[in-house]
This record gives structure tokens, C-alpha cells and sequence, in this order.
């Protein structure tokens, strides 16, 4: 694992520019030997557009069908699955709920931990008279899922059909989560019975679940908590967009009916290709709203007549693909898969060491606390191979001032980006994980029409949203290390004066009352 970070391994760039990575719910660091191979195979090769059926046209459609088995085998997808390539995850998301047979007496429920493109899926709904239902998220993110089972009956009813958003689930019983995944699980009731399926996926308890977590919280989804069966109408569609790099979801064991991918989250490069890995026989029920170059065998100009292509992922793949990219995806699959049985160990101890070592840290006036730590905290240390953890590698935190008040995290994320070190602050298009992570969940609901960040901020007299700490592939211990330093550094008055002087300067500015007694008190 430590050679990752070796000349001959492609990331020793971080350690060339002094920065430390902590943002891999972002987006994942590219190997440079990724990138290399992928040039060197574009300069040796022509790849033309697969529409054609030229030499290069084909060597395109080559290396997306290549592309397209390595993700169907990375996944462990049985026959009857297709892949369908996206721009991204949310583009995939967006497939199924333009498409999906939404009604009136139908629903579309989901957990209110959840990203904003599985929020956006409720216009849809909405638009064709379906109820939108949440399932409340929990203080530290996802949603209990003992509530959650318990209330989808009630949302269910017998012979309807639905697609239910499933993301986080908060439980004793939920092991591990997916590192740098927000998994979009989305379910959806129309309002008419579907044909007798198979099951819905009954995934273990256990931490081989392998479901994705909360972007803002280590809160981890588990499947098989609230799955009812398929024969009940019920559709599961996963969303992995972030799915980063320590375990694969088999949908071998858990058959969800769509999973949606964005691969630069789990590898880096390339970014502009994501994909939806779908079940044949629920991709069939999708009815979508417009037809597009590349989606059509027939199209009858002027009239009405339109013949779908023949293939099912055709029918979904709008205008040209991304040809150029997908000899990248390929590769990428191969070089995360030698990596994922060491990840969780290693990740595991940087997550324990991490929080711990942070949790201690304390102002040098005050004796008080510099950070809290706001998402769940791992219980479980990972001590071997192959072994999974109980919450995901993420952690959500606010900075606080020697008053205990909420330091600014514009500020933080100013002084964080001036020590090398990468991290994120906001609310990660996660408004319904951070309100929970911030006990704000009373003031969302009472958010009124055409609100504005700007005026909810100014509203509360402080700034919104968390510090995310997100490790992942090429994370070690200096990472770490840098993270506790600069912690460190804001404990003390003399360094945080200084930083906080720099921050002003730069054109920083605090928010209400509360941000001028942190100028002051610092």
C-alpha cells in the first residue's frame, strides 16, 4: 500500500507539490501510470465515432464493449444486466426518473440523508402526480432502519409498483459504508402492477453488504434492511456516484434493479464518463421522453414512426459516446481491483487515528475542544485482510473557537488551502445530511419558496455546512499527520491570529454576530 506513493507508482506528485489529499469524496487522485498507458494507447491508435463502421469505428465499439464487461464483471453483475454510459452518476439517475412510469397514487420515497440529484428525481415524480415521502435522517446522518421498514408499508401499498431512494441507513446491524459513495437508492411506485419479478435484493447485515455512505456523514446504506420484495412492485436503484475504492457491491448477491456510477470517484481519470448498470427487465419498463441520435433504428421524417434500437443499452446512450475514454475505464477497473482487499485495514486505521488524535486536540487558552466531530464514529477496527469496518473512511467536523462557537469554515477551508492541504467544506449537495449533522432539520422544514444560501446563512448569523475529511486510495499516514498539524496550529492563538489575519485580507468575511465575536476572540 505504501508504494503507491513511490516514484514508479504514479502518485508521488502529492508528496512532489506538498499537498495533502483529503477530499476523495470529491473525487479520487488518477494514478500517473493510468494516464500514461491511456495516452501512449490514443497516439498509437485511431478510434472513430461508434456510429461508423470503419477500421477505427470499430476498435472504438471495441473498447466499449471491453469497457462495458469490465464493469459488468467488476460489479459481479449476472446475466441480464446491461451498462449503459452516462456523463456521470447523476446523468444515470436522471435516465430512470425522466423515464420511469411514475402516477398518480404512487410514490417516490427516500431517506432525507441523501444527494441533491436523488432529490431532484422528486420533480419528476411530482410532475406525474406521484407523492414525494421522506424517511427522516437520523442526528448523525442516514436513516434508522428499523423506521424505515416499519413505514414502507405504509407508503406501499399491496400491487403497486415503485422505485424507492434507500441512501443511508443508520444501525447497529449496518456494517461499514461505501467510502466516498452516496448511494443513491431510489424507489418508485407507480401507480399500476408490474409483472410477476424476482425478489428484490435481501442484502446481508453484515459489513459485505458493500452499500455506499453518506458524502457528509459515516453513515453507511444497508439494502437488506428495508428491501421489500420485488414482487411487491418495489424497484431498487443504487446510486454509487462516489463509489471510492475499498469494497465492490456484487450484484450477484444483492440484485438491485440500477446502480449509477461516476468512475472518476473511484479511480480519478477519466471524468467525463459515468454509467448505469441496469436489469434488462427493468430498464424495459422505462418509458422515455424524447429519442436521440444513436437511441433509434428507424425514425420516420416527417411522421410519427420510430423504431429503438435493437440493443437496450443503445436505447439509452443519447448522440455519441465517449469513445475516446473508455480503453481508461478498463484500465482504471483493473488497477482499483489490485487494491481493494488491502484498503479497508489501511483505511480503517487512518479513520480510527484520525478522529482520535483530533478529538484530543485542545485550544492553548482555553483547554476547550478544537474540533467535533459530527458524523458517526467507527466502532470496529479493521485488524485483517479482507475484513470490513463499520462506518466508511469520512469524517464531518466543525472547527470550533476557544468560546466554542462555530469557527467559519470559509476560513478554515482559506487556511486549510494555504498549508497544502485539500479538503472540502459546505454542505457537499447534501442538504438533508448536513441539517441532521447540524440539528437544523426543523429550520430546513421551514425554509420558505426561493430561499437563497446567502439569506439562510444570514438568517442563522453564521456560516452552514461541515469540514469534510474524506481519505481514500493513495491516503497514508502523512496525510494525516498534516491534518492533526494543522489542527494543531489553530489550537494555538498566536498561528490562528495570524491565519485569521490572512483570511480577512484575502477578502474574507464573517457572517452576523456570531462571526465578528470569532474575529475578535479568535
Amino acid at each position: 500500500m505504501d508504494r503507491r506513493r513511490a516514484p514508479t507508482h504514479g502518485l508521488a506528485r502529492l508528496d512532489r507539490a506538498g499537498e495533502s489529499y483529503v477530499d476523495y469524496m470529491g473525487g479520487s487522485l488518477y494514478p500517473d501510470s493510468l494516464v500514461r498507458v491511456h495516452a501512449g494507447f490514443l497516439q498509437r491508435n485511431i478510434l472513430g465515432n461508434t456510429h461508423s463502421v470503419s477500421n477505427p469505428s470499430r476498435l472504438s465499439a471495441a473498447c466499449a464493449a471491453e469497457a462495458r464487461q469490465a464493469v459488468l464483471d467488476f460489479f459481479h453483475a449476472p446475466p441480464g444486466y446491461t451498462v449503459v454510459f452516462t456523463a456521470n452518476a447523476s446523468g444515470a439517475l436522471k435516465l430512470v426518473g425522466e423515464a420511469f412510469p411514475f402516477g398518480r397514487g404512487s410514490a417516490y420515497v427516500l431517506c432525507a440523508d441523501a444527494h441533491n440529484s436523488v432529490h431532484g428525481l422528486r420533480r419528476f415524480a411530482s410532475a406525474r402526480g406521484a407523492d414525494v415521502c421522506y424517511v427522516p435522517a437520523t442526528d448523525v446522518g442516514g436513516c434508522d432502519a428499523a423506521e424505515a421498514e416499519v413505514s414502507l408499508p405504509h407508503l406501499c401499498p399491496p400491487r403497486a409498483s415503485f422505485l424507492v431512494h434507500r441512501d443511508k441507513v443508520a444501525s447497529p446491524r449496518v456494517a461499514g459504508t461505501y467510502p466516498n459513495a452516496d448511494f443513491a437508492a431510489s424507489l418508485l411506485r407507480a401507480g399500476h402492477p408490474p409483472p410477476p419479478p424476482p425478489p428484490l435484493a435481501r442484502t446481508p447485515h453484515a459489513r459485505s453488504s458493500r452499500s455506499p455512505r453518506s458524502r457528509t456523514s459515516q453513515t453507511r446504506s444497508c439494502p437488506s434492511r428495508c428491501s421489500p420484495p420485488r414482487a411487491r412492485g418495489l424497484r431498487h436503484a443504487p446510486r454509487r456516484r462516489g463509489a471510492r475504492a475499498d469494497l465492490a457491491l456484487s450484484l450477484a448477491e444483492h440484485p438491485v434493479d440500477a446502480l449509477a456510477v461516476s468512475f472518476y470517484k473511484m479511480f480519478g481519470f477519466p471524468t467525463g464518463v459515468g454509467a448505469l448498470v441496469a436489469r434488462t427487465d427493468f430498464l424495459e419498463r422505462l418509458e422515455r421522453p424524447w429519442f436521440a441520435g444513436g437511441t433509434v433504428d428507424v425514425v420516420q421524417a416527417p411522421g410519427t414512426v420510430v423504431t429503438m434500437a435493437a440493443e437496450m443499452h443503445e436505447r439509452f446512450e443519447d448522440g455519441t459516446i465517449n469513445y475516446l475514454g473508455f480503453a481508461a475505464v478498463t484500465d482504471g477497473l483493473r488497477f482499483l481491483s489490485a487494491y481493494l482487499p488491502f484498503l479497508p485495514i489501511r483505511l480503517s486505521s487512518l479513520t480510527h487515528y484520525l478522529i482520535d488524535s483530533l478529538e484530543s486536540i485542545r485550544h492553548d487558552v482555553s483547554e476547550t475542544p478544537v474540533v467535533r466531530v459530527l458524523s458517526r464514529k467507527p466502532g470496529k477496527v479493521v485488524k485483517s485482510v479482507g475484513e470490513q469496518a463499520d462506518t466508511g473512511s469520512t469524517v464531518a467536523v466543525l472547527f470550533l473557537a476557544p468560546s466554542g462557537e462555530m469557527l467559519p469554515n470559509s476560513f478554515i477551508e482559506h487556511a486549510a488551502t494555504a498549508s497544502g492541504l485539500a479538503l472540502r467544506t459546505g454542505c457537499m449537495c447534501n442538504p438533508g445530511g448536513a441539517a441532521a449533522l447540524l440539528g437544523l432539520r426543523d429550520m430546513m422544514a421551514s425554509l420558505p419558496e426561493n430561499a437563497t444560501y446567502a439569506a439562510f446563512e444570514a438568517h442563522m448569523g453564521r456560516e452552514l455546512g461541515v469540514v469534510r475529511l474524506s481519505l481514500g486510495l493513495a491516503s497514508d499516514w502523512r496525510d494525516v499527520w498534516r491534518v492533526l498539524e494543522f489542527a494543531r496550529a489553530v489550537a494555538r492563538e498566536d498561528r490562528r491570529a495570524h491565519m485569521w489575519a490572512e483570511w480577512i485580507a484575502d477578502g474574507g468575511a464573517v457572517c452576523g454576530e456570531a462571526g465578528e465575536a470569532h474575529g475578535s476572540a479568535r
